[in-house]
């Protein structure tokens, strides 16, 4: 496609301002949904937590049984997995749409150390001075490690209520 000077600054001033405008929104519904996610890990650990009261000091009017126990501990691995999941899916969007932009730049030419975006907004560029496991923004990244840790944690605590005979961590 060959353009005039003239033609390719007006594609390119709107490409930029579609795609950024669009990239905006995008961030913006993908903060609504994961404001949204955050409230679903308390639902699990509440939950988790009510019936690993009971299942210890059981009451006259409520108590727990093992099956109950294995049913919630199911369902609160689940519920934490797909928050995981969806951190997952959220940063690589993210990515995504970080590439599709650099590409853009790129073509328009706008992309570089002398340009309006240096080439650190090159997502290649900064994987490959970050690495490879540092693919995921910092933000989301802050939220996968703590799912993360409840999930084991709620297995541990499972583990030791099931177990009696586990002595470790103990006093």
């Amino acid at each position: 496609m060959n353009l005039n000077p003239e033609d390719k600054s007006e594609l390119t001033r709107e490409l930029m301002l579609g795609f950024h405008t669009q990239f905006a929104e995008n961030q913006r519904s993908r903060e609504q949904s994961f404001l949204r996610l955050l409230a679903l890990l308390v639902v699990p650990i509440g939950g988790y937590a009510y019936v690993y009261h009971y299942y210890q000091h059981p009451t006259e009017t409520f108590s727990v049984v093992l099956p109950e126990l294995y049913l919630v501990q199911i369902v609160s691995a689940l519920l934490i997995f797909a928050g995981t999941w969806t951190i997952v899916t959220i940063a690589n969007n993210f990515r995504r749409d970080q590439f599709v932009n650099a590409k853009i730049r790129k073509e328009c030419d706008l992309l570089g150390d002398d340009k309006i975006f240096p080439k650190s907004y090159d997502p290649l560029e900064s994987l490959k001075e970050q690495g490879l496991f540092k693919w995921m923004p910092d933000f989301l990244f802050v939220f996968f490690v703590l799912f993360s840790v409840f999930q084991v944690l709620l297995l541990y605590l499972f583990y030791r209520l099931t177990s009696p005979t586990l002595v470790c961590f103990t006093s």
